[in-house]
């Protein structure tokens, strides 16, 4: 078997492993992320003459969130990891 280089999930996919792993088996969920935010000056020449200001975004954590009614990006809970 060949070496597993780069896993991805798709947001719907993560979101289904979190509220399985959780233990979750009700209600509307959403996937979201926690952000950082910060400026900073970015050169544009070797010499670092020429800077501008630019915004930097950490992505510092994910998070599944409870929604009161069902969205067209959410998960029923119920329905994909029914109480046994």
């Amino acid at each position: 078997m060949a070496e597993v280089k780069q896993i991805a999930y798709t947001n719907k996919e993560l979101l289904l492993l979190l509220l399985k792993d959780q233990g979750i088996n009700e209600g509307n969920w959403i996937l979201g992320a926690q952000l950082t935010f910060t400026a900073m000056n970015i050169g544009h020449s070797p010499d670092g003459s020429d800077v501008s200001p630019a915004g930097v975004v950490g992505v510092t954590g994910v998070v599944i969130e409870r929604v009161p009614e069902p969205l067209p990006f959410s998960i029923n809970a119920e329905e994909v990891n029914p109480t046994k």
